[in-house]
């Protein structure tokens, strides 16, 4: 691997829908859930958790477009910065010594809390996942996004990309991976 390598993968500009999104989200400097889409899925039965991380980081690795960062040019024009390599945004939280009820409350109580982070769309990453195990074959899985990365559409296919790459460890080869 050359090391001299540029963290920059590619610089491309934002369309116009998301150019309103961009303006709208910095605007309003107080509403940090402006733009920002969560899905949660409850996963039952045995789960692997590191291999769901790997599928998760592989995402990252396979979309361009889940790698931006936002910025601004020195003439004011919003851009795209595509990383070469994004860290995965991943965290794991164990309930399962928990009562049912307790565990399902913290959940709960930990979903409003990722939610009310929000995600600054000048820093990256644009996209986390959350990991809660509420018992021993009892998992919530927490995506959370500014929308100018998913929308509703986008968020199934990632889904059904993750739980592919979950699944089997690969994607089928079926020419270039279109944007998520």
């Amino acid at each position: 691997m050359n090391t001299s390598q540029s963290a920059v993968e590619d610089v491309l500009p934002l369309s116009p829908l998301q150019e309103g999104m961009l303006f709208h989200s910095g605007y309003d400097q107080g509403s940090a859930h402006l733009y920002i889409a969560q899905f949660s899925v409850d996963l039952r039965g045995a789960l692997d958790a590191a291999r769901l991380r790997e599928a998760a980081d592989g995402l990252l690795r396979r979309h361009a477009n889940l790698r931006v960062s936002l910025t601004h040019r020195k003439n004011g024009d919003p851009v795209q910065v595509v990383r070469r390599d994004m860290p995965l945004a991943w965290q794991e939280t164990d309930l399962g010594h928990l009562a049912q009820d307790e565990a399902r409350a913290r959940a709960e109580e930990l979903t409003e809390r990722d939610w009310a982070l929000g995600v600054d769309s000048r820093r990256p990453p644009l996209l986390r996942f959350t990991l809660l195990r509420l018992g021993p074959a009892h998992h919530r899985l927490l995506v959370t996004a500014h929308h100018i990365l998913l929308d509703g559409w986008s968020f199934a296919l990632l889904f059904q990309e993750l739980f592919t790459l979950y699944g089997t460890g690969e994607l089928p080869r079926s020419g270039p991976s279109a944007p998520i």
